[in-house]
């Protein structure tokens, strides 16, 4: 209780949470990103899950693979 875990997985995974934690549908289209190396950032309590930041993938900006040869 009262802990921090991080959890690495696919993006199958994650849209799955993401619509448990939201209620959309699993038939419904896909409406939300889910980048390559995107960190989200969800919690957890007695009331229930709630999205913090979902998809941030601002700490790959300037990248070195992003930068002029």
């Amino acid at each position: 209780p009262g802990g921090h875990v991080a959890v690495f997985t696919h993006g199958g995974i994650l849209d799955k949470l993401y619509r448990y934690v939201t209620g959309l549908a699993l038939s419904a289209p896909r409406d939300f990103g889910i980048p390559n190396c995107g960190i989200n950032r969800l919690e957890v309590d007695e009331s229930g899950w709630r999205i913090l930041a979902w998809a941030d993938d601002s700490h790959l900006e300037g990248a070195l693979d992003d930068l002029p040869e």
